[in-house]
């Protein structure tokens, strides 16, 4: 038997020495912590591009033990399934709109009531005042900020002219699903607006069941939208931000080091973004001229009648507690100053 058993030893050893360099081998980049985090924008965007060079750097720097996960195109679902993912632990992080990082710090939301911002000094002003407070109020409330990127402004885009109050009643208008704010402004313009998740807006444009959406510039073209309406009303409907963001929980999974890595990185990109923004909506502005869409200009009575229509419905949304009045004036106080030097 002991020919037997040296032979069972010999077969132990050499499979042993097989598997040994396997299980001291470090493991691969794909075995390291993998971030996972959403995004609306579709494939070939900015922001994706951005997210894949930040992984690949981020991977890199911590030698495989972190990478990002990345699903793009809203598969996810919208911005407030994002958050609710984040909340259960589905998802670690994402890019997420100011309206829904609202729902976790109501304040965030602040810059982009409808008709308060219109011009890129206001919004420059207002940042340079509260930004950094902002921030501070989603960390405080379990959200880990990589810096506010701005997204240009929303514009109302249509398969007719609208320049007063009467056309938008006139219209069918799509708002995002959730998106309160959004219903109750475009109400207040004497619209039932159909609220629908936004893989479904083109579809919805192309059988007309909506005639009329509002988005930025550089989204309206990344999702042809722009291949479904005509006009475009020159009168900005608000000021469009957001903010690459981790939850807590997620960010305390990483080692204090790799922590400074992820932030430095995506921080930096997300600056880069910002920082490139208005040149990317003027560009975006001009595409869709020159794909034959028609700008449309309100007059100086229909354009005061809506900003009474929005000043109203934001006073109505203090009165309700919706929106911190004590900040809405802050803000408003800047704005004014702002105008009065120009």
């Amino acid at each position: 038997m002991r020919p037997l058993a040296n032979l069972r030893c010999c077969i132990l050893l050499f499979c042993l020495s097989l598997a040994l360099p396997l299980l001291a081998a470090p493991a691969s980049a794909e075995e390291g912590f993998g971030l996972k985090i959403a995004t609306l924008s579709p494939e070939g965007t900015a922001l994706v591009d951005a997210y894949r060079s930040a992984s690949e750097e981020i991977q890199e720097r911590t030698e495989g033990r972190v990478h990002l996960k990345i699903y793009t195109g809203g598969v996810m679902g919208n911005d407030a399934t994002v958050i609710r993912k984040m909340r259960l632990g589905q998802l670690h992080g994402g890019f997420v709109g100011s309206g829904a990082l609202a729902t976790a710090y109501q304040d965030y939301a602040i810059l982009s009531l409808p008709m308060l911002i219109r011009a890129d000094d206001e919004a420059d002003a207002v940042r340079a005042a509260l930004e950094e407070r902002l921030t501070q109020g989603l960390l405080d409330n379990g959200l880990i900020s990589m810096g506010m990127l701005e997204l240009g402004f929303v514009y109302v885009m249509s398969n007719q002219p609208i320049a007063s109050k009467e056309d938008i009643a006139a219209t069918k208008c799509w708002v995002p699903e959730g998106y309160d704010i959004g219903r109750d402004i475009f109400e207040a313009f004497g619209v039932a607006p159909i609220p629908l998740p936004m893989p479904d807006v083109l579809t919805a444009l192309q059988t007309g069941l909506i005639d009329t959406v509002a988005n930025s510039p550089a989204v309206t073209l990344a999702l042809q939208w722009f291949t479904a309406v005509t006009h475009l009303t020159d009168f900005p409907l608000l000021y469009n931000y957001g903010s690459h963001v981790f939850s807590q929980k997620a960010w305390d999974k990483l080692e204090p080091q790799d922590q400074e890595i992820v932030a430095e990185v995506l921080g930096r990109h997300m600056a880069e973004l910002n920082a490139g923004s208005r040149e990317t909506h003027a560009q975006a502005l001009a595409a869709l001229e020159n794909q034959g869409i028609v700008f449309v200009t309100p007059d100086m009575d229909d354009a005061t009648e809506l900003q009474s229509v929005a000043d109203a419905v934001m006073d109505q949304w203090v009165e309700d507690g919706r929106i911190n009045g004590d900040l809405l004036a802050e803000v408003r106080d800047i704005i004014d100053s702002v105008r009065a030097a120009r």
